[in-house]
Formats: C-alpha cells, structure tokens, sequence
C-alpha cells in the first residue's frame, strides 16, 4: 500500500513550477505527436 502522506507530497510537487513545467512538456509532447501525425497524413 503507499504511504498517504505521498499524496500529498504529489499534491505539493503538482503545485509546484516543477509540476507545471513537466505537465508543459506532456502537453508540448501531445501537440507534436498530434502534428506529426497530420504531417505524415499527407
């Protein structure tokens, strides 16, 4: 079972820059992958 209290050091990271930037970089990374597919379609 995990720890509870890592929930909430989660909770802490995801509020954090670190957590925005790495919730930045998923998005950018979606966005690619998305544009690469249109790109490749053609």
């Amino acid at each position: 079972m995990l720890n509870p209290r890592l929930y909430d050091v989660l909770a802490d990271a995801l509020a954090t820059n670190t957590g925005r930037f790495v919730t930045g970089v998923l998005v950018a990374l979606v966005l690619v992958t998305l544009l690469a597919g249109v790109y490749l379609s053609y």
